[in-house]
């Protein structure tokens, strides 16, 4: 078993607005010293679980900062809405053919 630990609050790599999105974000994972904390065992050497610790720590770190792109929100083109009308309209026929016929004089 590998364990990894990296002390996020005393690292000089990292700015302090980025200290707080990782704090923000990977809260589950950092223990109350402000300790980002990695641990793996599924291979069979100590040299492979510890590339697995560091690959990790690096995957939750990059996401964790990456910047989320905003969603654009799109109006839905007339031919698509003509589209749903049309197959609303065929479904309706559909169902009416299953009703049974009405009798009326």
């Amino acid at each position: 078993m590998a364990e990894g630990r990296w002390d996020i609050a005393a690292s000089a790599q990292i700015s302090e607005a980025q200290k707080q999105i990782l704090f923000q974000k990977l809260a589950n994972k950092i223990n109350k010293e402000g300790i980002l904390i990695a641990q793996a065992q599924s291979a069979r050497t100590q040299l492979a679980n510890k590339q697995q610790v560091i690959e990790k720590m690096h995957h939750w770190i990059e996401q964790a900062l990456t910047v989320k792109k905003a969603r654009i929100a799109t109006k839905a083109t007339k031919q698509s809405k003509e589209k749903r009308l049309e197959q609303k309209k065929k479904h309706s026929q559909h169902k009416q053919l299953r009703q049974k016929p009405r009798l009326t004089d």
